[in-house]
C-alpha cells in the first residue's frame, strides 16, 4: 500500500492507496490515488465554481496524476485531477 501525507489547501490528506499506468498514446503516466478524506473536509463544487464544504459524503476521493519523465529522470506531477467528481480540482509541482 501507497502511503504519504500531502498538504491540500490548508487540510492534511491521508493518501491510502495508489495505482499507476502508462498512456502509451502520451507517453503520460497516471497515477491514480485514493485519499482517506475526513468528512469535514469533503469538497464541493457548486456550479459557479464557487467551492462549499460539506460533511454530506465520507466517500474516498479518487485522483488522476499526470506525470512526465524530466531531464534528469526525475518524475514531475503535470497535474492531478480529482476523478469522482465533475469538477477538475487541480494540484501541480513546479517543473
Amino acid at each position: 500500500v501507497y502511503s504519504k501525507r500531502h498538504e491540500y489547501g490548508k487540510n492534511l490528506v491521508d493518501v491510502v492507496s495508489a495505482e499507476i499506468a502508462l498512456d502509451s498514446k502520451s507517453d503520460f503516466l497516471y497515477l491514480t490515488m485514493r485519499s482517506a478524506y475526513d468528512d469535514r473536509i469533503m469538497q464541493k463544487t457548486s456550479p459557479g465554481g464557487r467551492i462549499l464544504w460539506s460533511k454530506e459524503t465520507r466517500a474516498p476521493t479518487k485522483w488522476a496524476v499526470a506525470m512526465r519523465v524530466g531531464p534528469s529522470g526525475n518524475l514531475y506531477i503535470v497535474e492531478a485531477i480529482e476523478t469522482h467528481k465533475r469538477n477538475t480540482s487541480k494540484l501541480s509541482t513546479p517543473g
